[in-house]
C-alpha cells in the first residue's frame, strides 16, 4: 500500500495541474517541506520515504515527470532505484538531491541515468532551475 502522498500525484493530474513531481528521501521533514515549496508553484507533488515504496509507485505510475531523489537511505539506497528503473524500463527523469555530495557520487549518478545531481541543503532557486532544465530536456 502507498501512503496518500504518493496517490496524490494521481489526482493531481485530473486536477490540470503543473508536471508531477515524486519526492523519494528518508527525511520525512524535508519531503514536507519541499512538497509544500513545489505545490505552491504549481507543480503536483508526492513523496515516499523508501526505496521500496518508490518502486512500487513507478511500477503502476505512468503519469509522474520527474524524480527528486535521495541517495543515502536506510536498506535501499537511490542507487538500487536508479538501478531498478533501468532494469524494469522505467524511464522518468531524476535529478539527485543529496547531502553526501562528492564527485564520484554524482558520476555515478549520471551513468545510472540521473539528469542532474545537487547538494543539500538545497537553494530553492537553484533547484527550480534544475527542475525546470529537466522537464524541458
Amino acid at each position: 500500500m502507498l501512503p496518500d502522498t504518493a496517490l496524490k500525484i494521481q489526482k493531481g493530474r485530473i486536477n490540470n495541474k503543473m508536471e508531477s513531481i515524486l519526492i523519494v528521501d528518508d527525511d520525512l521533514e524535508l519531503c514536507k517541506t519541499l512538497s509544500f515549496e513545489l505545490d505552491l508553484i504549481g507543480y503536483n507533488v508526492g513523496y515516499v520515504t523508501d526505496a521500496d515504496s518508490a518502486l512500487r509507485f513507478l511500477d503502476g505510475n505512468q503519469l509522474t515527470d520527474l524524480i527528486l531523489l535521495d541517495l543515502k537511505m536506510p536498506g535501499k539506497n537511490g542507487y538500487h532505484v536508479l538501478g531498478e528503473m533501468g532494469r524494469r524500463g522505467i524511464e522518468k527523469k531524476v535529478i539527485v538531491l543529496t547531502a553526501y555530495a562528492d564527485v564520484e557520487d554524482a558520476m555515478k549518478s549520471i551513468r545510472m541515468g540521473a539528469d542532474e545531481f545537487l547538494s543539500k541543503p538545497y537553494d530553492i532557486d537553484e533547484l527550480l532551475a534544475a527542475i525546470h532544465r529537466v522537464l524541458k530536456s
